[in-house]
């Protein structure tokens, strides 16, 4: 956003040439996706079957989509996914303003004009952040290559509390020298590629119908709002006026630490029944989960 900014207006802080940027970007997402992305297959569900018998359309009683919200491993799941979002938003989102704050010192220091230097240092703040950004990208097609190779909701489980623990290494992002800050940045990069990855798959193993699987995505975004909406405001409180970087530490364990035992405590509870295949006029092959270890068909 900061060099694109600074492209269009001279200005790395402008707010309007962010906006048409973005909208543009989501123009040619709504292109790929109309042009990609289409309606699942539904002629094996039994409610295509059904209306290919009686000719009349089908509906999901609304009462299934309910049982979604009384999946309490996935209100826990979101719960724990809200907790490590704190804590890597509390590092991502204030790493321009750090950044920022350092180069702008250390221009003034060397006599460079007030303007000149708060414009070097805005992109240099915009930039050194888009380095985890950057790095997440590739680690995601990692991450999705890993997911294709480990089949089992015990292979699952285990990169679920690995994506935990790794929340930890956003503790030090602003205790490290600065000169480290850049690499240490790629890290954070390819940790959030992993544990975003992660995330999203589990939600369809948490579920136990399919039908409801988009109520358990409604709850994953609803704890990363939470996250999204809490966290600026908080980390900023902890900074102070006074910009004591080191208070992030302490907040990012803490919020780190119960994230991970949350995810424990979800990798340790029996999932539940999973309705496989709903062929064959609306035969359900139920198998637990936790007995034959393997995902729910796709």
């Amino acid at each position: 956003g900061v060099p694109v900014a600074l492209a269009l207006t001279g200005d790395p802080h402008n707010w309007h040439a962010w906006w048409w940027f973005s909208d543009v970007l989501a123009l040619v997402a709504f292109v790929v996706f109309a042009l990609f992305v289409s309606v699942p297959h539904v002629g094996k569900d039994v409610a295509a079957k059904k209306e290919r018998e009686t000719g009349q359309r089908q509906h999901r009683p609304a009462s299934i989509l309910l049982e979604g919200f009384k999946v309490k491993r996935m209100w826990l799941f979101g719960l724990g996914f809200c907790f490590l979002m704190f804590t890597s938003l509390s590092v991502l989102t204030w790493v321009p303003t750090y950044v920022q704050e350092i180069e702008l010192n250390r221009l003034l220091a060397d006599g460079v004009a007030l303007a000149d230097a708060q414009a070097s240092a805005g992109v240099s703040g915009g930039s050194m952040a888009s380095l985890g950004f950057a790095a997440s990208i590739p680690m995601a097609l990692v991450t999705a290559f890993l997911l294709g190779k480990f089949q089992t909701i015990k292979a699952r489980n285990v990169m679920v509390v690995i994506a935990g623990f790794c929340a930890f290494f956003y503790v030090g992002a602003f205790l490290i020298p600065y000169e480290y800050l850049p690499y240490y940045l790629v890290l954070l990069g390819l940790e959030s590629g992993w544990t975003s990855g992660v995330v999203w798959s589990m939600v369809p193993v948490t579920m136990p119908k399919r039908v409801t699987m988009p109520i358990g995505m409604a709850i994953i975004i609803f704890f990363q709002g939470i996250s999204n909406l809490l966290c600026t405001p908080v980390v900023g409180y902890v900074i102070g006026e006074a910009q004591v970087w080191t208070n992030v530490a302490p907040l990012c364990a803490v919020t780190a630490a119960v994230g991970t035992v949350l995810w424990i405590v979800y990798v340790a509870m029996k999932p539940p029944v999973f309705e496989e295949n709903e062929s064959e006029g609306g035969r359900a092959d139920e198998i637990t989960a936790a007995v034959e270890d393997r995902l729910p068909a796709a």
